[in-house]
This record gives structure tokens, C-alpha cells and sequence, in this order.
């Protein structure tokens, strides 16, 4: 039937009206009873027979050919997880571990911004305290020339705040290297 229709069967099979009709033309006919009958139906039946291998043989090629795809696709995939995640992971990694790598890169990767955050603020604050420290420097200087005589041995800070500076930095240098020096329990040189 198949055949005559120049079908294949599994589309005859996938149409419930198609395979009722072909059941009851099937149970109309009468079965030949001769020897003629009997060899034409037994060639009929290999011509069936070589359909439905050919039919089940393309069903099998299909088959294969989407487990290419499906291996080509796990390829692929295993490919972009090295690229993301790099030589750090053993082939064998489990599916749970890989989550919880993630969230833990996800959690770092927050800490990471959320301290970036503080540090903008920190260094604008520094920004600002530097400029109130600039202002009350030169206020204070107004200040000592307005109250000091003239004549007097009092020195403007201005002339020296480059040595003050430098002094200073030296002070904090040496206190660095002393907290170094000390013993674990913070008495007594190590």
C-alpha cells in the first residue's frame, strides 16, 4: 500500500484514518489460496519487508546523525567551560561544585565593587579633608601675621612646611620600622 502510494509506511502509520481504511480494505480482500497468490503475496510481503528496512534503516542514519550533533553540541559546551573557568577545574568537576565556584565568584565579585565603592568615597573624602586642611593652614598663617609685630622672631609656617613635611615623614617612616622590629606580643624587640 506503501509502496503504491509512493509513501513510506511510518507516514501511512502516523494517520489514524489511513490505517483504519487500510485495515478494513485489508479484511475485504480475500487471501489468495494458489500457488501463483501465494508467491505474489510472499514477493509482496518482501517488498514490504525491504520498505520497512529501508524506512527503519533512514530512521537510524537520522538517529545518528543527532548524536553527531548532540556530541558536536557537548563539545562545544565542555569548550566555552574551559574558556570561562579556565585550567582550575579538573575535567571531572562535579555539576555541584561548578554551582557553588559560581556563587562564590558571584559573592567575591560584589565584596570586589562594594569595596571599589568605598574606596571612591574614601579617597573623595581624603579629597575634601585635604582642602579644609589647606584652608585652615593658610587661615591660621593669616591669623599669626595679623597678631605678630613686626620685627618680631616669629617665622611664618609657610617657610617652613616643606621641612615639617619631610620631618614628619621621616617620623612615620622610623615608627613603621620600630612596630616591625617589636616581638609578636609587642614587648621587647624580635
Amino acid at each position: 500500500m506503501a509502496r503504491a502510494a509512493n509513501v513510506s509506511r511510518e507516514f501511512i502509520h502516523s494517520k489514524e484514518e489511513l490505517v483504519r481504511r487500510v485495515r478494513d480494505a485489508a479484511a475485504d480482500q480475500k487471501v489468495p489460496t494458489t500457488a501463483a497468490g501465494t508467491a505474489a503475496a510472499r514477493v509482496a510481503a518482501e517488498r514490504g519487508f525491504r520498505a520497512e528496512r529501508a524506512t527503519l534503516l533512514s530512521a537510524t542514519e537520522r538517529q545518528k546523525r543527532k548524536i553527531r550533533e548532540q556530541n558536536a553540541q557537548i563539545e562545544a559546551l565542555q569548550e566555552q567551560r574551559r574558556r570561562w573557568l579556565g585550567s582550575q577545574l579538573s575535567p571531572a568537576i562535579s555539576e555541584e561544585e561548578l554551582v557553588a565556584l559560581r556563587i562564590a565568584n558571584d559573592r567575591l565579585t560584589g565584596e570586589v565593587v562594594r569595596l571599589k565603592r568605598d574606596n571612591d568615597e574614601l579617597r573623595r573624602q581624603t579629597r575634601i579633608l585635604q582642602g579644609d586642611l589647606e584652608a585652615s593652614r593658610l587661615a591660621h598663617e593669616e591669623t599669626i601675621r595679623e597678631l605678630t609685630p613686626a620685627g618680631s622672631d616669629v617665622i611664618p609656617i609657610s617657610e617652613h612646611r616643606r621641612d615639617i613635611e619631610l620631618r614628619a615623614t621621616d617620623d612615620v617612616i622610623a615608627l613603621g620600622s620600630a612596630s616591625r622590629t617589636l616581638s609578636p606580643d609587642g614587648e621587647g624587640i624580635s
